[in-house]
């Protein structure tokens, strides 16, 4: 379902026009995240699964049990994490790899409100916590983009220094919560990319995207068709797997080349433009949030390089949520003379 985003894409920019509207849409998104941690709090630490009903029936909630991995061709529980309202840890994991930028922005962005500031610090932790607690490697990887990038475009020396600081001190803390039992924490996450638990997937990532890349070049014009990889694959290995877990080649695998090259032309175009912009031109529309908006961005097309949460409508609704922003950015504001430019 790509040709619906488009149109989602187009219509997105008329809300997303000024700096205050991105501003407006940042809160928004934390404020959405506020039930996504209760709920996965409730099930990392609280083992909440429900299910619970209420109204007779009517409403009925539930997540899953904290110590099952949900996946078809993965039996390990060791690999569970909090999914809390999603169907997966990385699911969950990219959601809050996108409010991460937007939650650390907020702490600056408030640095001279004592109330609105400890609050932002508070929620910060929380979703830096929760990408913890899901165990997702990609949404760590992204939280370590985002961190990197905000360190090296608004901080001084001074400022670097504390906020290394702060981060080592809220591990520590970590540390003595898991040390006294009080969280459950499985640090294996932090000792390799492509070798934790190995022994556990009947195929890693590069073998998927070998057989992935082998199949696209007997078929590199046109593909070979919307929603055929996990047939196509069960043919060549006999093993199911849902997607190709790297966007782009899911995108040449299935309309082939012409299409793939053009997203990728597309988010490049996007991305160069947007940085430059933000982090090396001072323009009236480049503030921290702008800074947040792309440091999102960038994480959320970077967790689509090793998996495919796209397939998930919250994420990809977010997607091109946060590039209709980018494009926004891109323009100066002398050039969007079919909206209205709200002023700060």
């Amino acid at each position: 379902n790509w040709i619906p985003f488009f149109w989602c894409f187009w219509s997105f920019q008329f809300f997303l026009k000024s700096k205050k509207d991105r501003n407006i849409c940042a809160i928004l998104l934390i404020a959405g995240t506020i039930p996504v941690l209760v709920s996965g709090f409730g099930q990392y630490l609280f083992n909440w699964h429900g299910p619970f009903e209420t109204f007779f029936g009517l409403i009925i909630w539930y997540q899953r049990e904290i110590n099952t991995y949900f996946n078809s061709d993965i039996n390990n529980q060791n690999l569970a994490g909090m999914t809390s309202l999603f169907n997966n840890q990385n699911y969950a994991g990219a959601w809050l790899s996108i409010v991460f930028p937007f939650s650390l922005a907020l702490i600056f962005k408030n640095k001279n409100r004592l109330i609105l500031r400890s609050v932002s610090l508070f929620l910060f932790s929380l979703i830096f916590l929760g990408i913890i607690f899901t165990h997702s490697r990609s949404a760590l990887g992204s939280a370590i983009i985002t961190i990197i990038l905000f360190l090296f475009s608004i901080f001084n020396r001074k400022r670097i220094k504390n906020f290394i600081l702060f981060i080592l001190f809220f591990l520590i803390f970590t540390l003595v919560l898991k040390a006294q039992n009080l969280i459950s924490i499985d640090f294996s996450l932090f000792e390799g990319i492509y070798n934790r638990n190995i022994q556990s997937f009947d195929l890693g990532r590069k073998d998927i995207w070998g057989y992935a890349l082998k199949a696209f070049i007997q078929r590199p014009l046109f593909g070979w068709g919307s929603g055929s990889f996990p047939f196509i694959f069960r043919n060549l290995t006999g093993i199911w797997k849902g997607h190709s877990h790297n966007i782009f080649l899911e995108l040449f695998f299935s309309y082939g080349i012409f299409v793939g090259l053009a997203f990728i032309f597309f988010l490049k175009q996007i991305f160069f433009i947007s940085f430059k912009k933000i982090f090396f031109v001072k323009l009236v529309n480049a503030n921290i949030i702008d800074r947040a908006w792309f440091c999102s961005s960038l994480s959320l097309i970077f967790s689509q390089l090793i998996d495919i949460q796209y397939f998930d409508i919250r994420i990809s609704l977010s997607l091109w949520l946060l590039l209709a922003g980018l494009r926004n950015i891109c323009l100066k504001e002398n050039n969007l003379t079919n909206f209205k430019v709200y002023k700060e």
